[in-house]
């Protein structure tokens, strides 16, 4: 496949010699732009000095054509809007600001239009990487003595760790040997904070990879590496805050540009504050305007200075970078008739692009409500998904209660059972673990019956499913938010033990990597699991029994989460097997993948905590 290569050219300041002292053009954003065919309307968000005495601004080409300009409240900035037209070939474009005696110049480029495919199925296969705990390909870019957090320290849980994206490049076949179709990575962009920066939700410069993390050249790189790989990259974005680093935070256009209290005044975190039709105003306006912590700044998207910015920023990443996804990060905290605006835009411009959002919320209905076939809202939201964290809510209570009327593993039964709340619920994303959550295999007390059980469910149920690195060798960390985002054994030159190879891993963290990689590859090859009709059976006893259908295939899912031995009778099942017993092993704890069985009672025994993923045998 080839490749096609974009060089972002950042604007250069061109001299201008006068004898009164003449305007600085410190910075451009957008600093490029790649016109769609029929032209893009931009405004420019100039930062610089003195830009109150601007009166006009020029433009040496036909092809970037001013449009307006307006002053902001700080006179370091003024805001050009202009139209672009497509090029044919990378164009260089000379803006000059005059006023009085006073003028400057800058470069600002357009790149030439590139058609691409972008977006997710229901096919699809996620693996969620924290950037700075995954691997270090780079030793080079670990430290920089001029950012505000000058050291790694791999044996403190909020330090930055060196993993970097040529980490990630350098380990491409392990991950696609999962069968992982998509890779979701951690915020890349620069993220200057005094401390914790490693986690990139804090971003101080929304057009540059963090130099810890590389360069904006190689995020080029792992995005063609992937579609040579016939993979997809998604991007995790924020809208809801800045780092309080930010050069728009410490110096911005405007007050406006964010929320401001009096005192520091964090959100409430209560997202059912958006639709309880009883909802204090109260509540309503700290849930939106609260800042997320004390260093993320809380952003004001209703400026609508600060609603184009964003948009542009995530226009110039797709299509600069050939981003196929957009994970957005706490979704529900920003304004949502931008949010819905922004997810408008970009599936306009890219009617193949895929939007999940984080609603970490604790109801199916709340979840639902973020969706955009939701009719109740006053506006439709045009989000594709969510992180389905009702699933993964099931799904931990499933392995660790009992199983009664409406709990344990009859809470998953009920969560699938509500799927009728959605258009398209084989698009919701589910995990049974992620970046903010214990680890998996912790959380179910180091169980590797249970372990198959979670995860052979999430890989065989509806949705896309999500994959926390070293979820695969059995990461079990559970002790806080640093500590959980742990080091993936053999990422560095220094260790001793490499986990990305068979001969590091112990026997019990092999089974479970064997387990989830066929489970993957079978997903990227067989429809059945993908698009297969699905249907369950009511819990009964703690065992959940359901299938998938597809051209007259049958997959067939057991799952006994009982401690004990118990029993399933087969006729329940036939309006969907049709008398069929004879079964090739997908997964199972019992029986080895690829054994094929033949069913001759009735009624068949379950061992404790199993499950058996089973292929029909015509």
């Amino acid at each position: 496949m080839a490749r096609n290569l974009i060089f972002i050219t950042l604007f250069a300041l061109i001299p201008t010699f006068s004898w009164a002292q003449n305007f600085f053009v410190d910075r451009i954003d957008p600093p490029s732009w790649m016109p769609k065919n029929g032209g893009d309307q931009v405004e420019l968000l100039l930062k610089g000095s003195e830009f109150n005495e601007v009166q006009e601004v020029t433009s040496d080409n036909r092809a970037l054509q001013i449009i307006s300009i307006e002053h902001a409240e700080s006179d370091e900035y003024i805001y050009v809007t202009v139209n672009l037209q497509p090029v044919e070939a990378e164009t260089n474009i000379i803006l000059t600001l005059n006023g009085g005696r006073r003028s400057s110049a800058a470069n600002f480029t357009l790149h030439p239009w590139v058609e691409r495919n972008h977006g997710l199925t229901a096919s699809d296969y996620l693996y969620l990487i924290t950037a700075d705990r995954f691997a270090n390909g780079d030793e080079m870019n670990d430290v920089f003595l001029d950012m505000n957090e000058d050291s790694i320290a791999r044996e403190e849980p909020y330090a930055r760790h060196g993993g970097d994206v040529q980490g990630i490049i350098d380990h491409l076949e392990y991950i696609e040997s999962l069968g992982v179709t998509g890779l979701w990575i951690s915020p890349l962009l620069e993220n200057n904070e005094h401390q914790a920066s490693y986690h990139g939700y804090a971003i101080t410069d929304h057009y540059q990879l963090d130099r810890r993390n590389g360069t904006n050249e190689e995020y080029l790189e792992l995005s063609n590496e992937l579609k040579d790989r016939d993979m997809k990259l998604v991007m995790d974005v924020v809208y809801n805050h800045f780092g309080d680093q930010h050069y728009l935070f410490t110096n911005p256009p405007s007050r406006d540009w964010f929320n401001q209290w009096p005192e520091y005044t964090q959100t409430n975190y209560k997202a059912t504050s958006l639709m309880d039709p009883y909802a204090s105003e109260h509540d309503r306006n700290l849930m939106s305007n609260g800042w997320f912590d004390k260093h993320m700044p809380d952003v004001n998207q209703r400026n609508p200075h600060v609603a184009n910015w964003l948009i542009q920023n995530s226009i110039w990443w797709v299509d600069m970078y050939g981003v196929d996804a957009f994970r957005i990060d706490t979704y529900a905290y920003p304004d949502q008739q931008f949010m819905a605006d922004l997810d408008s835009i970009l599936l306009d411009r890219y009617p193949d692009f895929f939007i999940f959002a984080e609603t970490w919320v604790h109801h199916e209905p709340t979840q639902y409500w973020f969706m955009r076939e939701n009719q109740d809202r006053v506006f439709n939201s045009h989000l594709q998904s969510v992180t389905d964290f009702q699933f993964y809510f099931a799904l931990k209570e499933a392995l660790t209660q009992e199983s009664g009327w409406s709990n344990g593993m009859s809470k998953l039964y009920y969560v699938l059972a509500h799927d009728y709340w959605y258009d398209n619920p084989e698009l919701l994303v589910t995990f049974a673990d992620n970046h903010d959550e214990g680890r998996f295999f912790g959380m179910i007390g180091e169980d590797l019956r249970k372990y198959k059980i979670g995860l052979g469910i999430m890989m065989t149920t509806r949705g896309i499913p999500c994959l926390y690195y070293g979820t695969e060798i059995l990461m079990k960390e559970t002790d806080g938010h640093g500590k959980m985002r742990q080091d993936f054994p053999g990422g560095w030159a220094s260790d001793t033990i490499n986990k990305f190879e068979e001969d590091g891993r112990t026997a019990e963290e092999q089974e479970a990597f064997e387990f989830i990689a066929h489970l993957g590859r079978l997903r990227t090859s067989d429809p059945l699991l993908t698009q297969g009709k699905l249907t369950q059976w009511a819990v009964h006893d703690g065992v959940y029994v359901y299938t998938r259908e597809w051209n007259d295939e049958v997959l067939m899912v057991i799952v006994n989460r009982n401690d004990d031995e118990n029993s399933i009778e087969w006729s329940v099942y036939d309006e969907v097997l049709k008398r069929r017993r004879s079964f090739k092993v997908e997964g199972s704890t019992d029986y080895e993948t690829g054994d094929v069985i033949n069913i001759t009672d009735a009624e068949s025994a379950l061992a404790p905590n199993s499950i058996s993923i089973l292929r029909a045998v015509q």
